[in-house]
C-alpha cells in the first residue's frame, strides 16, 4: 500500500498543476488572438491563475524551508526563570508557540529570540473576573 502524500508533496503537485493550467490557457489565448476573437475574460483568468500560483509557490517555499530554532525566555521580575527551545518555520509560528507556553503559568512575560534577534515579547494576559 502506498504511503499518503506529505503536505510538501501535495503542495508540489498543486504548483505543477497550476503551471500546466497556465500553459494551456496561454495557448488558448494565443489561438483566440490569431482568430481575431476577444480575450479579455481569458486574460483576467490568466492573471488570477498567475497570482494564485505565486501564492502557492510562497506556501511551498515556507513548507519546504528548514525550521529555525527559537529560544523562549520565561521572565519574572526582569529575570529569566526558564528557557524553552523550539523549532518553528517562521516568526509567527514561534510567537504562537510562545503564547501557548506562557498561558497558564505565573511568569510575567516571555521573550522570543531567534539567534541574536528578538522576535517579540508577550506579556501574560490578566485573567478576567
Amino acid at each position: 500500500m502506498a504511503e499518503p502524500l506529505s503536505e510538501v508533496e501535495r503542495a508540489m503537485l498543486r504548483v505543477s498543476s497550476y503551471e500546466e493550467k497556465i500553459l494551456r490557457l496561454e495557448d488558448t489565448i494565443a489561438r483566440l488572438k490569431e482568430a481575431g476573437r476577444p480575450t479579455e475574460t481569458h486574460d483576467a483568468f490568466l492573471r488570477t491563475l498567475r497570482d494564485t500560483l505565486a501564492l502557492m509557490k510562497e506556501h511551498f517555499k515556507r513548507l519546504s524551508a528548514p525550521p529555525l530554532t527559537y529560544r523562549c525566555y520565561l521572565m519574572m521580575n526582569g529575570t529569566v526563570r526558564a528557557v524553552h527551545i523550539c523549532d518553528c518555520r517562521d516568526d509567527a509560528e514561534a510567537l504562537i508557540e510562545a503564547a501557548k507556553l506562557l498561558e497558564g503559568t505565573t511568569f510575567e512575560h516571555i521573550e522570543i529570540w531567534q539567534g541574536r534577534r528578538i522576535v517579540g515579547r508577550i506579556p501574560r494576559r490578566q485573567k478576567q473576573s
